[in-house]
């Protein structure tokens, strides 16, 4: 049995049928199998989520059935309160919460900066005008808090120039 879902929302936005498997699920034998399977249902675009490194070999199977690796996950953990550099905010008052008298075109130009190394950006068979209103999406549904609870921007000689969602 072939474990695999169907995304409705990706499907719709991007145009094409996009499906998800997890590779905890599939096992490194069966995945051939499985894009196979999904390729003869029209699934154009799989997302594939693993918790864990991925077996050595794995990229390169991937390859061998025409599909690639475009983005790996990597957490970052920085303590704020011991690397505060000259270049980053130097009081409270240079971060306020986003508020609708502020430039939604600033928000758009950090969203695009946002996506520009991600998995949809990335992949040549994403049309960059779909990656582009992905982002813009999200920036919008963000600042109405339809995708996040709050809104940072930091402002520096009265622009903004980053935020936090």
């Amino acid at each position: 049995m072939y474990d695999y879902k169907l995304l409705d929302w990706d499907t719709k936005f991007f145009g094409f049928k996009v499906a998800n498997i997890s590779l905890q699920k599939v096992q490194r034998n069966q995945l051939k199998k499985t894009l196979h399977l999904l390729r003869d249902n029209d699934i154009r675009l799989v997302y594939c989520s693993a918790l864990k490194e991925l077996p050595i070999g794995f990229v390169e199977d991937l390859k061998n059935i025409n599909a690639y690796l475009v983005d790996k996950k990597t957490t970052f953990i920085i303590d704020l309160k011991n690397n505060i550099k000259e270049n980053q905010p130097q009081s409270a008052s240079d971060i306020k919460p986003y508020n609708h008298s502020m430039k939604i075109e600033d928000m758009e130009v950090l969203a695009n900066q946002c996506g520009k190394h991600s998995r949809f950006s990335r992949d040549p068979l994403i049309p960059c005008k779909k990656f582009v209103e992905l982002y813009l999406l999200w920036i919008k549904r963000s600042l109405n808090k339809e995708l996040a609870d709050e809104v940072l921007v930091v402002h520096k000689m009265g622009k903004i120039a980053g935020m936090v969602t």
